[in-house]
């Protein structure tokens, strides 16, 4: 009887649409205008650049490349739960290179499209954002927040290419030929730092609502900057690769080692450990490094910097910035 109701529902409802051409009809499009004169609708926007925050480490991030997993199997920190993945595999390895048929897939659907189609949206964002029906506060906050944003999309692209175009505050339509330039590697790392600097200054007196949990603030600005000086200043870009570059070292890199690039980092991380606002979740009273075993379980805490919170009914993970990792570097 349950197959019976839910075919005949199935069967009117096709019907419908296949009379009126519902799904057919664009009308119900929403335009730019639509959106940036709704308040509603463009805190929305913003939100869904949130929402690929957390894609670079997406449990199955590869999972359409013929195995599970995600960048972290590049590194010490996670192994795959499927090791006859093919991803998996080439990042044991090491076998991901230009002539690797993965490379493409993971450049086309992954590393390079997910930030610059981000990046767009913020740009559009910012574009449009001055004549959205906020107040003159909410507006800066917003466009602090996507700033920040942008800058992150940045930063994933910088640590797998080294330098890429930046295509500051300009918006490209679909039609429109875009024959960019890479910037160099310092060029890239200046400007996100500069991002987060003006990013950092502007959220510096916020104070979010409980129901605004997880947005951008000062001290995410401040930990992405430690972080991205961190990755520049280490042996992998600072000089690194200045002798089997040639000509593309600036690209890859800083064509030359300069030690006072970790004093940088490591000025940044201190300014995140002395602003006070983060403190590790200690609980020795419980039971020996029940504050460590606790950290996982709860949604706030005082060591959380950025968490990325997961919707209803998924896998609940809150990563990206722990004040552990400060007290480490």
């Amino acid at each position: 009887m349950k197959r019976l109701i839910t075919f005949i529902i199935g069967a009117g409802l096709l019907a419908s649409c296949q009379k009126s051409k519902f799904l057919d009809d664009k009308t119900n499009l929403l335009d730019d205008k639509a959106i940036f004169t709704d308040s509603i609708r463009t805190l929305g926007f913003l939100n869904r650049i949130y929402v690929d925050i957390g894609y670079t480490f997406a449990i199955y991030r590869f999972s359409a490349a013929g195995g599970a997993g995600n960048t972290e199997l590049a590194s010490d920190n996670a192994e795959g739960n499927n090791n006859t993945s093919v991803w998996g595999n080439a990042y044991t390895l090491g076998s991901i290179g230009p002539n690797n048929v993965l490379t493409g897939f993971a450049a086309d659907k992954d590393f390079w499209n997910t930030p610059y189609m981000n990046i767009r949206r913020v740009n559009l964002l910012l574009q449009r954002l001055p004549d959205a029906p906020f107040h003159e506060s909410t507006k800066q906050r917003m466009a602090a927040e996507a700033r920040f944003l942008r800058a992150w999309y940045y930063y994933q692209m910088v640590a797998v290419f080294g330098g890429i175009p930046i295509v500051n505050d300009n918006v490209y339509d679909i039609n429109d030929i875009i024959n960019i330039p890479r910037n160099s590697f310092e060029e890239c790392i200046n400007y996100i730092t500069g991002e987060l600097d003006q990013c950092t200054q502007a959220l510096a007196n916020v104070v979010y609502a409980d129901i605004d949990y997880g947005r951008i603030t000062a001290g995410a600005c401040m930990a992405l900057k430690s972080r991205v000086l961190l990755y520049a200043a280490s042996p992998l870009f600072n000089g690194g690769n200045s002798s089997n570059a040639g000509d593309k070292a600036s690209l890859v890199g800083y064509p030359s080692y300069d030690k006072n690039r970790w004093q940088l980092a490591a000025n940044a991380a201190e300014a995140v450990i002395n602003s006070g606002k983060y403190q590790l979740n200690i609980d020795n009273a419980t039971r020996p490094g029940n504050g460590f075993y606790s950290v996982f379980l709860k949604r706030v805490n005082s060591e959380y910097i950025l968490a990325f919170n997961r919707g209803p009914q998924r896998k609940w993970n809150l990563t990206i910035f722990l004040v552990r990792d400060q007290a480490a570097w």
